[in-house]
């Protein structure tokens, strides 16, 4: 049963680190085409003061 529990936690762990590479990749293209900027110009931000 302790290898069973080993295998889950391995698998867990592969699954976490792609997600999180997925996350990065997204970031990194997000960043690149500068939607964060386009977002910003076409939504201003209301700030309460």
């Amino acid at each position: 049963m302790a290898e069973k529990n080993s295998s889950r936690r391995i698998e867990s762990s592969l699954k976490r680190t792609r997600f999180l590479g997925h996350l990065g990749l997204v970031a990194g293209v997000f960043r690149e085409l500068e939607v964060d900027k386009l977002i910003d110009e076409k939504l201003p931000k209301d700030r309460i003061t």
